[in-house]
């Protein structure tokens, strides 16, 4: 076994530890639970004679471990929840929605932690802000997990505010946001409101003037990923750096300048799961490029996961867009080629490439079912339709977007005629979204559970298996 599959192996096997551990929230069954992964992983590969394989069990209990650590030190220790506090700290992100606002603000004293306050929407406080807030302390939920994802592990409905400085965060972030905050005005100049609200959402992820109804749309269609930060985005950042500065400098120093920016961008958009996956991967691939490495696409995505998981191992088990996110790549690249197979889809792109966008959708949709399904109960066929006629239009729609973006740096009056062909675009999606709303009919599955989930996934692996030497070329995909 080389060292690049060792490496592997021990990673999947710690994030396979972390998730085991947070199945159960009581400590002892905790590690009941980890030693029977490790001890039937171990007896599984030893079944089939791979000792080697076996010995990488242990990563089971040390993945399990970790995450049962990071829980333990950073669960509040000297906070009686329930009690009235007076608390002082650093507000470091802002949601901002049209009639409340959150706050994520970082405390030292009881304990060193974040919690969140629900506010009014007025005065809106921003990032970097220090304020002093008084109310009821609450625990985030009884067992702190559902907001230990987003390291909240506290929350205060409504306190009483009173701001005493501006300005104290991280300078770059703080001026990232202010960048953020512009190109949203920008869109507003340009495009009417709901095509620009939507703009916003599509290439900063800004969701914050979107009403219920549409969101409600977004969910009826299966298109909320569309302004769920991903792999669109971070690949749009990614290209056009390296376009323009292709001009001036190497390929590599492209490839460098085009990781930082992606950096930026993350920093931007306030990080979420996806776009940090699409940001790490996108970084690792630019680096085996810049440094005229090869790759596989496993090792990518599973060293992606391992670092998102070992910055916080909640995420695996707590944060659906973590889940959604690693799981549609996985679907893409290991479903999607099967399907091609399958029904002989030929390789020619045909009108809009709509070939590859039936396999690329059904591939997606397939990895993310079951987990779409046991967090809202229910799935949207019409998803499918709505996605194969909406995904060609959206990295042309968010390019046009960031062009805007470009050309308001001059004038808004330049940014106008391509504020019109975005016009067109982004109101042909908004119509698909609206018209196939009155055609929605969710299935709805009360009955998902872990076991349908292991079944479920247990035999995709097997088809992808199956058909992985006569069809899939991980290089391509």
């Amino acid at each position: 076994m080389n060292w690049h599959r060792g490496i592997w192996f021990t990673m999947s096997f710690s994030l396979l530890g972390v998730f085991a551990g947070s199945l159960v929230y009581e400590w002892p069954a905790r590690w009941i639970i980890l030693l029977l992964f490790s001890v039937l992983s171990g007896l599984f590969f030893s079944l089939f004679n791979q000792k080697v394989l076996a010995f990488f069990s242990i990563f089971v209990l040390l993945g399990g471990g970790y995450y049962i650590a990071f829980n333990l030190y950073h669960t509040p220790r000297h906070v009686a929840f329930g009690g009235h506090f007076k608390v002082t700290g650093l507000v470091t992100e802002v949601t901002s929605g049209l009639d409340r606002q959150t706050l994520d603000l970082f405390i030292t004293k009881p304990d060193r932690m974040k919690i969140r306050l629900t506010l009014v929407s007025h005065p809106l406080f921003r990032y970097g802000d220090v304020v002093m807030a008084e109310g009821t302390l609450q625990s985030s939920d009884p067992h702190f997990f559902s907001l230990a994802k987003d390291g909240i592990y506290g929350t205060m409905f409504r306190p009483q505010m009173i701001l005493l400085a501006h300005d104290q965060g991280f300078p770059l972030k703080a001026g990232l946001l202010v960048l953020r905050d512009w190109l949203t005005t920008q869109f507003k100049k340009v495009l009417p409101f709901e095509e620009a609200t939507f703009m916003s959402g599509l290439t900063l992820g800004v969701q914050s003037e979107f009403s219920k109804s549409f969101r409600d749309q977004l969910s009826a269609t299966g298109t909320t990923h569309l302004v769920a930060l991903s792999g669109y985005n971070v690949a749009v950042v990614a290209n056009a750096v390296i376009l323009i500065a292709g001009y001036w400098f190497s390929r590599r120093v492209s490839y460098w300048l085009a990781s930082l920016f992606i950096f930026f961008f993350v920093l931007m958009t306030g990080g979420a799961a996806s776009v940090v996956r699409a940001a790490l991967m996108a970084s690792l691939l630019l680096f085996a490029n810049a440094t005229h490495r090869s790759y596989s696409l496993r090792n990518i995505v599973t060293m992606a996961a391992f670092l998102m998981v070992i910055q916080n191992p909640n995420v695996l088990r707590y944060d659906l867009g973590f889940q959604l996110s690693f799981l549609a790549v996985l679907g893409l690249a290991y479903l999607t080629p099967v399907i091609k197979s399958i029904f002989r889809l030929k390789a020619d792109q045909g009108f809009f490439g709509w070939r590859e966008n039936i396999a690329s959708t059904a591939g997606a949709q397939i990895a993310v079912f079951p987990i779409l399904i046991s967090n809202f109960g229910f799935f949207s066929p019409i998803s499918f339709l709505v996605n194969i006629l909406i995904l060609p239009f959206i990295p042309f729609t968010m390019f046009l977007g960031f062009l805007i973006s470009l050309f308001s740096l001059v004038s808004s009056f330049l940014a106008l005629p391509i504020g019109w062909l975005a016009q067109l675009m982004l109101g042909y999606e908004l119509w698909l979204i609206h018209f196939f709303t009155r055609f929605s009919f969710p299935i709805t599955f009360p009955y998902a559970s872990w076991f349908f989930g292991f079944v479920y996934y247990g035999l995709l692996l097997v088809i992808s298996l199956y058909f992985k030497n006569k069809f899939f070329d991980e290089k391509r995909y």
